[in-house]
Parts: structure tokens; sequence; C-alpha cells
């Protein structure tokens, strides 16, 4: 009776027992999937989250090129970081992105970015050469030299009527300056051309370029500030380059024709001098007294004279006798000193 009872009861249990295993088995099974996808759900939303990582927005951006990439504007711009989103300004430039367009860019890209206000901006700052003036300068006078025979071995000086005139080159282009269709006109002196940057290339800049071509002139100027009456020494000049075309007809250009002169007027400092403004040294002064004398053939005659005016070497002035108040002319030779010839012998009496 028992052994039924048990034989009765582990038949009775056994469907249950490996129902309940099977559960188990089953249920284990069930779990192990069931890690795996959370597994690889949670791979894929970390995969997910980096791609979608939120964009920052590049407020100060300097670029060469000349197109603006989305990861120029944006980091964490994603797969189309070098997408073109925009032309670049001239180079040296700088334009202003403002926060609706960027707000616009950054949804068409699916970029998690959006603006606060409407201060949301960047600026986009095209990088450049900067050739100036001065360059553009020399690159003229030098074609100008090259291109016309007759200015060979002329001092020149060349002035552009745009004296604030300079070129932006791409930061990624060459800063090569390039010269073309000059012209001079020989009876102006006058210039015209084109400045080309980067020289010999496809897409340079081209500038039309005038003015005007100085011929230079050494010119002897004071080196101080010459009173009237002084005489002019080697020491009281220096050479100057002056624009002839400034230079009036009777400017001294010589330092031997101003050496050993008295100046008529004053004579300032660092300014050419005309001829007039000089004179021979003033030997004789008017009132002053006068030796004059005759020479003849083994005869010397000597007399005193008051001088009626003033007078330089070689000079002709006008002498009174001063015991028969007679007037004669005499030639200054000397400091107090004259000459007269024979016919003015009688005057001497």
């Amino acid at each position: 009776m028992s052994m039924t009872i048990r034989t009765e009861n582990a038949s009775r249990w056994k469907p249950a027992w490996q129902a309940t295993l099977r559960a188990a088995v089953f249920g284990l099974a069930a779990f192990s999937v069931a890690v795996a996808a959370t597994a690889w759900n949670a791979d894929a939303a970390e995969t997910k989250t980096a791609i979608a990582k939120p964009a920052r927005l590049i407020t100060d951006i300097r670029i060469a090129g000349d197109g603006v990439t989305l990861g120029d504007v944006f980091e964490n711009a994603g797969p189309y970081a070098d997408r073109v989103i925009a032309r670049a300004p001239s180079p040296g430039q700088t334009a202003t992105l403002e926060a609706r367009w960027l707000g616009r860019v950054a949804r068409a890209f699916g970029l998690d970015w959006r603006p606060t206000s409407r201060y949301d901006l960047a600026t986009v700052t095209r990088l450049a050469h900067v050739i100036p003036s001065e360059r553009i300068t020399n690159e003229l006078l030098n074609a100008i030299i090259l291109r016309n025979d007759d200015l060979a071995g002329e001092r020149l000086e060349l002035q552009l009527d745009n004296r604030l005139l300079s070129l932006n080159v791409p930061k990624d282009k060459p800063a090569t300056v390039g010269i073309s269709q000059l012209q001079v006109d020989p009876r102006t002196d006058r210039f015209s051309a084109f400045v080309v940057a980067p020289a010999q290339h496809p897409h340079a800049v081209r500038v039309a370029v005038s003015g005007q071509v100085h011929r230079l002139v050494e010119v002897p100027v004071p080196a101080r500030r010459i009173l009237r009456g002084d005489i002019v020494g080697a020491r009281d000049l220096e050479m100057v380059e002056m624009r002839r075309s400034a230079l009036a007809a009777n400017t001294i250009v010589d330092p031997a024709d101003l050496v050993g002169l008295s100046a008529k007027q004053t004579l300032a400092m660092g300014r050419a001098v005309g001829a007039n403004a000089v004179q021979p040294p003033v030997l004789v002064k008017k009132g002053g007294l006068v030796t004059v004398k005759l020479e003849a053939r083994n005869m010397v005659l000597t007399a005193r004279g008051r001088a009626m005016e003033s007078g330089g070497l070689d000079d002709v002035i006008r002498i009174q006798n001063m015991q028969s108040n007679r007037v004669f002319e005499a030639v200054v030779t000397g400091a107090g000193e004259a000459a007269v010839s024979l016919p003015s012998q009688v005057a001497l009496q």
C-alpha cells in the first residue's frame, strides 16, 4: 500500500517537476536573450548619443579658402563637417553670420543646436597677405625703368594718385605682384597700369593705378640757417635729392657755384637756393674808406676815397676823391681796395 502510494505520488509529481524544470530553462534562456537585447540597445543608444552629441557654435572663425564649411562654424558637426554652407568674404574682410540663419543651417543638417537669442552670432574673417602701397610703388618703378630706355640712369620717384592703395591676397595664394598694360607719357611723365596679384594667377585681382613719375636731382641746401651778409662755406651745405619739376629755373645745383658767396637774404635750412639770393661777398661797404690804385709802367699812384656804394669782388662802384671831391668809377679788387685805369687818373688828383 505504501509502495503504491510512493509510486503514484512519483508518477503524479513527475510531470509537474519536468514542467518546472522546463520553465526554469526557458526562463533562463529568455532572460539571456533579454539581457543581450538590452546590451545591444544600450550600445546602439551610446552610438546614437556619440553621433548626436550637441554641437557648439564657433563665434570667431578664421579661414583661408573661398568657402565656409559646416565644420568651420560648428564643433561636432558630424558627417557633413566638410560641406560648404557659405561663400567666404573677400580676403582681409569680415562677415557676420546671424542667429536665425545659423539656426536654419543647424536644423537642415540635423545638428543639436538652437540659438538662445539673436545675439548668437559668428564672425568669419578671410585671412590674407597684405601687399602695402610701398611694395606696389617699387614694383611699378622697376617696371617703368625696365620698359623705358629714356629713364635709364635717372633718379626717379613715383607718386601714386591713390596713396593709400594696398592689396589683399588670399592666405592660401602666393603674395606675388605683377604689372600689366603699363603706359608712360614722355611729355608729362604721367603713367597708368594694372596691378595684378597674385602675379600670373588665373583668378588674380586686377586694380587700375595711375600717378606721376618725378625725376630727381641732387641740390646743395643750407645745413643751417644762413643770415644775410654771411659768407657761404662748404661746411654750411649738404646735398639732398629734390624733384626737378619743383625747382625754379635759377636754382643753384652745383655747390661750387654757391661756396664763397654772400647771402643777400636769410637762407632757410634745407631749402634750395636761387641765384638771385646770393652775391659775391661785399668787400667795400657804402660810405667806407677805399684805397684806390692806378698802376702804369714804372708808376703806381694811390689815393684815398669814400665808397658811394657797396661792392664785391670785380664789381664796378663809384668812389669820391676825398681831396677833390671828384667822383670816379673803380673796380673792387679786395677788402677796402679798388683799382682804376689810366683815363681815370685825373680823378685821383
